[in-house]
């Protein structure tokens, strides 16, 4: 795994951060899990989009930012990133929602996404949009 600055590894700089990773792969899931607990990011895993839907429906408030595939069984990432923007949950308009796919997105405002991780993902591009939406 790929280290950080220094000054980053001496502190946490987004402690206190909750995150939602919405993966269909488990090895992936781990993977983004564990690399944001090191960043002091707590995270809840949804196996599918139904299951990230509910769980951000459950309590949105909680969240600071998700990780969304885009091809998972049950609801893709398409139409649950559409239905948390469109749930009338107080922040979910802004809520960064980052989409994780290894395929090039069109207009990907248009589709509800905040910016897009490719896959497969390095540290430094998770720990960049990391900083451009959560950093004080």
């Amino acid at each position: 795994m790929a280290q950080l600055p220094a000054e980053t590894q001496k502190h946490l700089p987004f402690e206190g951060a909750h995150a939602l990773i919405v993966e269909d792969n488990p090895y992936a899931l781990d993977i983004m899990s564990i690399y944001l607990k090191r960043q002091g990011i707590s995270s809840d895993g949804a196996e599918n989009g139904k299951e990230g839907l509910e769980k951000y429906l459950s309590g949105p408030e909680k969240y600071q930012i998700v990780f969304m595939d885009l091809q998972m069984p049950l609801v893709n990432g398409y139409e649950a990133t559409r239905k948390i923007r469109e749930s009338g949950c107080p922040g979910a308009a802004e809520l960064p929602i980052v989409a994780m796919s290894g395929d090039p997105l069109g207009n990907l405002f248009e589709l509800g996404f905040s910016k897009q991780l490719k896959k497969p993902f390095a540290m430094e591009d998770v720990f960049s949009i990391l900083t451009s939406f959560l950093a004080p």
